[in-house]
């Protein structure tokens, strides 16, 4: 059964991406995070995916918190209203995901 979709994805603007990436570092750092992490300071990028949704393309945002070449948190952009939420399990292919 697949669930319905009630908002459409859209795509980011630059705004979007700048915005989403300084929500997603407040949100590491409010949650415990370190700025430094073995010496190499923690940045953000947004990637975005394509996911099969009962025959239809999904577009999928990701906000991908890393230092260097660690990926230490990575977020899911909500399409209602563009809400994070951390993800315990990220993508398999997260690696290949570019922002």
């Amino acid at each position: 059964m697949v669930k319905e979709i009630t908002h459409q994805p859209r795509k980011l603007t630059t705004a979007d991406s700048e915005d989403l990436m300084r929500r997603g570092l407040a949100a590491w750092l409010g949650g415990g995070g370190a700025v430094e992490s073995g010496g190499v300071s923690v940045a953000a990028r947004v990637a975005s995916k394509a996911k099969d949704h009962g025959g239809e393309s999904l577009l999928l945002h990701h906000v991908v918190i890393h230092a260097g070449v660690e990926v230490l948190a990575v977020y899911r952009v909500r399409n209602d209203n563009l809400g994070l939420r951390r993800l315990v399990r990220p993508p398999k292919d997260l690696v290949r995901l570019k922002g």
